[in-house]
C-alpha cells in the first residue's frame, strides 16, 4: 500500500471514530434528565402555604409535633393551671375577630380557676398581607404590658388594616412610641412569630382560628358553649 493510501485511510479512520463519540455522546446527554435546581429552605414568613413559611427539616418536626403551648407567648393564668387553654390565631382573618370577645367572656368566666390562656401568633399572609405586621406590633405591645389592649383594638378595627395600622394603634393606646418603633422597626420580635408558625405547621393546622383545650383540638370560630364545655370536661378530670 502506498504511503498516500495509508494516509488517506488512518483520516477516514480517526474521522469515523469522531463521529462515533460525537454523537453517542449526544445520545448519553438525551437519556439523561436534568436535575432540578437546589436551594435551601428559606426561614421566612413568606413562602409557606397556608401559614406563610418553608418546612423545617423533619427531625426538627418530630421533636416538635406536639408542641402546643409556650413559654413566650403572652398568657393569662397561673403557670401550673390544670387547663391550658391555647388560640393560634390571625388579626386578619375575620373568624379570628369573631371569636375575640368569646375568648374575653371565658377569660372573666375563669379567671379564679385553674385555666391558662395562651395566645400564639398564626398570621396567614398570603391570605392578609397585613397580618404578620400587625402581630409584631402585638409582641412589641406585650413588652409594654399592653399586649390585650393591642389585640383588642387590632379586631374591633380590623377593617381599618394598612402598612401603618400598628403604629396607629401603639399611638390610640398609649404605648411609649420610641419603645414601640424601635421593637416593630428593627422586628425584635419577628422570630417568636416564625416560631408560632413552625409550630403550628408541625401541629397539621391549617386555619384560624385554631384552639387548644390541653390536647382537645377545635378548629374554626366556636360558640362560647362549646369552648366553656371543653374546660369544664378538663376541669373535672
Amino acid at each position: 500500500m502506498s504511503p498516500h493510501k495509508q494516509h488517506t485511510n488512518l483520516i477516514v479512520f480517526f474521522a469515523v471514530i469522531i463521529v462515533i463519540v460525537f454523537f453517542g455522546g449526544l445520545m448519553m446527554l438525551g437519556l439523561q434528565k436534568p436535575l432540578p435546581p437546589q436551594s435551601a429552605p428559606v426561614a421566612s414568613a413568606l413562602n409557606y402555604s397556608p401559614t406563610g413559611i418553608a418546612a423545617r427539616g423533619q427531625t426538627y418536626l418530630q421533636q416538635d409535633i406536639l408542641t402546643i403551648d409556650s413559654p413566650v407567648s403572652f398568657s393569662v393564668g397561673p403557670k401550673d393551671a390544670k387547663v391550658v387553654f391555647v388560640e393560634f390565631s390571625d388579626y386578619q382573618c375575620p373568624y379570628s375577630q369573631i371569636d375575640m370577645p368569646v375568648v374575653r367572656q371565658l377569660m372573666s368566666q375563669y379567671k379564679d380557676a385553674s385555666v391558662r390562656f395562651v395566645f400564639r401568633e398564626m398570621p396567614i399572609v398570603k391570605l392578609y398581607p397585613q397580618s404578620i405586621n400587625i402581630a409584631e406590633g402585638a409582641l412589641c405591645a406585650k413588652d409594654q404590658g399592653k399586649y390585650l389592649e393591642y389585640s383588642e383594638y387590632a379586631f374591633i378595627h380590623q377593617a381599618e388594616a394598612s402598612a401603618d395600622f400598628p403604629e396607629k394603634i401603639a399611638r390610640d393606646i398609649g404605648l411609649d412610641s420610641a419603645q414601640f418603633g424601635l421593637c416593630y422597626s428593627q422586628k425584635f420580635r419577628h422570630q417568636q412569630i416564625v416560631n408560632d408558625l413552625y409550630d403550628a405547621q408541625s401541629l397539621g393546622l391549617t386555619g384560624t382560628p385554631t384552639f387548644f383545650i390541653n390536647n382537645e383540638r377545635i378548629v374554626g370560630a366556636a360558640m362560647f358553649s362549646e369552648l366553656k364545655n371543653a374546660i369544664d370536661l378538663e376541669l373535672r378530670k
